[in-house]
Order: structure tokens, then C-alpha cells, then sequence
């Protein structure tokens, strides 16, 4: 059984009839997930199973390998200290899940122009510890982009060629106390795709983007049971279109609480945040969190629209010695007559496997 705490999911141990925290913890993690989650992209739920794996001393080196495979999906990341302040590691991340790239006139579809994209990617990354507050990371990827027809698509339109992009970002976090900022700057080079798509071939792919972003959080403690707080972040970039524009994501950032992945997609973003959490009896963990956004896509219009989302997460100890996760999230405000739902959901299992 595990009990999410401040360090990650910690493996209980029954001691005198009672669960506690293992006091050796072992230096590997490993256990088998299973689950499904929905958004209102999707007209059913996604299933997700597989194995999550974290090794902090892989093979003996000192390294630290994550993974996780959840059948549509694998993701991997092995660390290395290689000195008192700096830090390197590799990444990965494959998938099998697509997603569908959609366009609209106010809230109808325009299902002939649709298509599905399926993308992998692979790279470094580098930490330096520069002060006690200070972290400057700089990180080089590669992403392979697969584009597809969906049964919707027009036979008169000519989706993106294959792509292949060189991304780079450099980061600098500050963190002191339970105040922490972030600033991100993010180049990229589209290498291979370059190639006219849409009906008569009148859209053409930038080359060149530049994303950045900024975040500034505050996280208040009141006692050892509960815990909130707020945050605010603006995604912006300059060459982005329709192919490099930002999409919530309930994989990576920026992650918007009641927009479904790939319906919506923005050039710039004001995202304001809270949540608050609280442990009952030290064995359910109950949070709520909630988002308002400013975002634009210019394609669509030039002013900022409002969104709103919520969502409600709990953790606790599941049936067969099982840890579970579950969230159940919604669209308050937004383009809501876009959505196949306004709800949606995960709900996953651990259960640990032996040392």
C-alpha cells in the first residue's frame, strides 16, 4: 500500500496492526497501474495500464531512472548528480494516443479540415544548482510529428507532411520558502514538414517559433494536514499557427482545468490558479483546485476569452492493498458548445510490487 506524501507516493509497512511509513524505504519503487481517463475530446474514456517504475540507484550507479508505461503511452527520465550543483539527464516520451486537431467557426466543427497528430520525442537535459534559490536548466529535444486523415477529412485536404523539430528552452526557477518564480524561453526548428497543407496547399508551417512563459506560485502550510495556494502564468510565443499553438494537456503544461485536449488552442495565455488540500485521519487526501484563464487564438478573434475550470482530486487506500487516485473535473466557462462534455475524469490504481 502507499500514502502520498510531500516526497512522492511511500510505501506503508504494518507494524504492530497498524500501517505506517516504511522507515528504510527500499530504493526502488515499482508498482502496476490501471485506469481510465476522460476528457470532452474523446466520445469514450481512454484506457491506461501498465507498470510505473523508479529506481534511485539504477544498475549502482547513483542514478535515478523514472518510468512509467501506461499501454498508449511510455515516459522515461534517468538523472545522474555529476557534482554538488549540477545535475544531467535524458528523457523520453512515446505515444501511441493521438490527438485531433480541430478548427471552428464560433462553435461549429469544421470536421472536412480535421486531422489527428501523433508525436514522440527524446532529448537532455542540464540543472545547475547556481544558488541556494537559483536553478538554471537548459534542455535540446528532438520531436518526431505524425500527421493523419482522420474519417471526417475531407479528401480535397492535404494534411501536414511528417515532421521532424529541433527544440531547445532555457529555464531559470527561483524558489525561497513557499515562494517560487520560473521563466522559460523556448526556440524551435521545424527541420522537416515544411510543406503546404489545407486545401490548396494555403497554409504553410513556420519554420521558426519562440514560446516563453513565467509562473509565479505561493504555496501556504496551515499545520501538517492541509495546505494551499495560488499562482499566475503567461504562456506567450511569436510565430506560432495552427500547428504550434499551445492545447491543454493533461500529460505536460500548460494544463487548463475544464478545456479537453486538442479542441482548443491559444496563442497567448493568463492563467490564474488555487487550490487547497487537507489529509483526513492521514489516510485520504482530498484537494480542489480551480483556474481562470485569458486566452486568444487569432485565427479565431483578436480579444482575450474568459475560462473556468475545477477540479476535485482525492488519494487513498483502494481495495487488494491498491493506492487510487481520482479526479473529477469541469468546464464552468469557456467554449463549452465545443466540448463533447463538460465533464471529465481519471480514476487510477497502484498496487506495489515486491522490493
Amino acid at each position: 500500500m502507499f500514502r502520498d506524501t510531500p516526497d512522492g507516493l511511500r510505501t506503508l509497512r504494518r507494524k504492530d496492526g497498524e500501517r505506517v511509513l516504511d522507515a528504510a524505504p527500499s530504493k526502488r519503487v515499482r508498482s502496476v497501474i490501471a485506469g481510465t481517463n476522460y476528457d470532452g475530446s474523446y466520445s469514450f474514456p481512454v484506457p491506461l495500464a501498465g507498470i510505473s517504475w523508479v529506481d534511485f540507484d539504477f544498475r549502482g550507479t547513483g542514478s535515478q531512472l523514472s518510468a512509467v508505461f501506461a499501454g498508449l503511452f511510455l515516459g522515461g527520465n534517468l538523472s545522474a548528480q555529476r557534482g554538488p550543483k549540477l545535475r544531467t539527464s535524458v528523457e523520453t516520451f512515446l505515444s501511441a494516443l493521438p490527438t485531433t486537431d480541430r478548427i471552428y467557426s464560433g462553435n461549429r466543427e469544421l470536421e472536412d479540415q480535421q486531422f489527428r497528430s501523433f508525436e514522440q520525442s527524446a532529448g537532455g537535459v542540464v540543472n545547475w544548482q547556481a544558488s541556494a534559490g537559483w536553478t538554471l536548466s537548459a534542455s535540446s529535444h528532438v520531436a518526431l510529428l505524425v500527421y493523419q486523415r482522420t474519417g471526417k477529412t475531407s479528401e480535397d485536404y492535404r494534411v501536414p507532411g511528417t515532421a521532424l523539430i529541433a527544440r531547445a528552452w532555457g529555464e531559470a526557477k527561483y524558489t525561497r520558502k513557499s515562494f517560487a518564480f520560473s521563466g522559460l524561453v523556448e526556440p524551435s526548428v521545424r527541420a522537416l514538414g515544411v510543406s503546404p497543407y489545407g486545401f490548396d496547399g494555403e497554409h504553410m508551417p513556420s519554420r521558426l517559433t519562440l514560446k516563453y512563459q513565467a509562473e509565479v506560485k505561493r504555496h501556504v502550510y496551515t499545520g501538517k494536514v492541509a495546505r494551499g495556494g495560488v499562482s499566475a502564468s503567461y504562456y506567450g510565443g511569436t510565430g506560432l499557427d495552427r500547428l504550434s499553438r499551445y492545447r491543454s494537456s493533461f500529460l505536460m503544461k500548460p494544463r487548463i482545468l475544464g478545456i479537453p485536449n486538442g479542441v482548443d488552442a491559444f496563442d497567448a495565455i493568463g492563467l490564474a490558479s488555487a487550490y487547497y488540500g487537507f489529509n483526513v485521519f492521514e489516510i485520504v487526501k482530498l484537494a480542489a483546485y480551480y483556474d481562470h484563464a485569458w486566452a486568444r487564438n487569432t485565427d479565431e478573434s483578436t480579444r482575450f476569452r474568459q475560462f473556468d475550470g475545477l477540479d476535485l482530486d482525492i488519494g487513498t487506500a483502494g481495495p487488494w492493498g491498491t493506492y487510487v487516485q481520482a479526479s473529477l473535473n469541469i468546464a464552468l466557462r469557456g467554449n463549452t458548445g465545443r466540448y463533447a462534455s463538460r465533464w471529465g475524469g481519471m480514476i487510477m490504481f497502484f498496487k506495489p510490487m515486491g522490493r
